[in-house]
């Protein structure tokens, strides 16, 4: 009994040290707001912070976080921080970042700041975007409700909105670049507003990096808001230093007509959680969502995904694909809703992993919630080792056996990336998975 008093001590010491320091970074946040806490904007980021004070962190007894302790991740001491070893190389992040101007448009965030002389800040024909210092900052922006959301919107120290028109040139790519140094022992928050008007097509990266090999934290908040016939293609590629940690959180909203596709990249990370959470606000919305997981040592990644059938006649397409190694773990947790009037849906999940590694563990739970009686719905689930068969026949044709494996797991992870349409991007992808393997071309 003695001992249970205890460790409930510590539990709840831990708790409120977490609260304390977010709270801490908020007020020293404030400050900052230089009498201008009148503002829309400001009192929203109030709120949102004062929501999170009450909500508190998600832990193991939320089934989205049974097998990822978020308290002890942040709890962690962040070490080598503020000891003068913040090396920043901007040459060489412009050579291996920014060297495709003629393709892209690019934002660049350091440490939560955008960074004016890095960025694409003269008018483009068809987007605009703001900050938090617009006195636009506060339009077509509602609370959100989940607490790492909260968390980013509250400590965010800027607020990067998009705004795309149809007229704008959806052969050029938004590349998103979301920087974490290790100058501050802070959680790093990020919260970026996209919005999408009626018939506008665009293609959007976001990449957040480290620029050393240190321990860094970020947690992001993006939102972004399809009205009618707009169409979203969204990629997010997650290739940082297994030290640091990301926590990515998306709220996609789609009008009549609209298609969202996301492609989810996990590559590297001491710890990768990705929330997603789609919502059918009109009907004859599709949403198709990608993810491809290719990871080793000690990295852990857990996918949460929800889309929300909220009216009739949408279509949703789910495909997830891990390949795990040495001591990886990874989770998917993935959720269909059905609502009761959400008629004529067609929805379909599938969750598929490689476990290369005796010692590797993948944790699945595709879920269906279905109201609605005129529906086509269905979900599933596998995880395996290499097919011996398989691998057989390529041996019989000459091909070793490690290099075998190698094209076997290419292969399978191949079919997770045909949402990507950008075909640069879609290139390096492959060239990083394929070194990832042991394939060189």
């Amino acid at each position: 009994m003695i001992g249970l008093k205890m460790k409930w001590r510590h539990w709840y010491k831990m708790e409120t040290t977490i609260e304390q320091r977010l709270s801490e970074q908020f007020k020293q946040q404030s400050t900052a707001w230089n009498g201008h806490s009148h503002l829309p904007i400001y009192q929203l980021k109030k709120r949102a912070f004062e929501t999170f004070l009450q909500k508190g962190l998600p832990d193991s007894r939320d089934e989205a976080w049974k097998y990822t302790y978020l308290k002890k991740y942040l709890q962690e001491e962040t070490e080598n921080l503020n000891k003068n070893t913040y090396i920043f190389d901007l040459e060489l992040f412009k050579s291996n970042y920014l060297n495709k101007k003629d393709k892209y448009f690019y934002w660049v965030l350091i440490d939560g700041k955008l960074d004016v002389s890095l960025s694409d800040c003269s008018p483009i024909n068809g987007l605009e975007f703001n900050t938090l210092h617009s006195e636009s900052a506060a339009q077509n922006i509602e609370l959100p409700e989940n607490a790492l959301e909260l968390i980013a919107f509250s400590l965010a120290k800027e607020h990067l909105t998009l705004h795309i028109d149809k007229i704008f040139d959806s052969n050029k790519s938004i590349q998103i670049i979301d920087i974490q140094t290790n100058k501050s022992s802070e959680l790093n928050n990020s919260f970026i507003n996209i919005l999408i008007n009626s018939e506008a097509i665009c293609n959007i990266i976001y990449r957040p990096i480290t620029t050393n090999e240190y321990e860094s934290k970020l947690n992001s908040f993006i939102n972004i808001e399809l009205k009618n016939n707009s169409i979203c293609n969204f990629t997010s590629i997650q290739n940082v230093n297994n030290k640091s940690y990301l926590i990515e959180n998306k709220l996609i909203k789609q009008s009549k007509g609209s298609i969202f596709t996301n492609n989810q990249i996990a590559l590297s990370g001491g710890l990768l959680r990705n929330n997603l959470y789609a919502v059918h606000v009109e009907q004859h919305c599709e949403t198709n969502l990608y993810g491809l997981t290719c990871i080793a040592h000690q990295d852990h990644v857990d996918h949460n995904t929800v889309v929300d059938h909220a009216q009739p006649n949408c279509v949703s397409n789910e495909l997830y694909k891990g390949i795990y190694d040495e001591k990886s773990t990874g989770i998917f947790n993935g959720k269909i809703i059905v609502r009761k009037d959400a008629q004529k849906t067609n929805a379909f999940q599938s969750s598929k992993n490689i476990l290369v590694s005796d010692e590797a563990t993948v944790n699945a739970r595709p879920q269906l919630e279905i109201f609605a009686d005129d529906v086509k719905c269905s979900h599933g689930c596998t995880s395996a080792q290499i097919d011996e068969k398989e691998l057989f026949y390529l041996q019989s044709r000459g091909i070793s056996p490690t290099l075998g494996k190698s094209m076997l797991m290419y292969a399978f992870a191949e079919d997770a990336l045909q949402g990507i349409k950008n075909s640069d991007l879609k290139a390096e992808i492959e060239q990083t998975i394929a070194s990832k393997l042991g394939l060189e071309w």
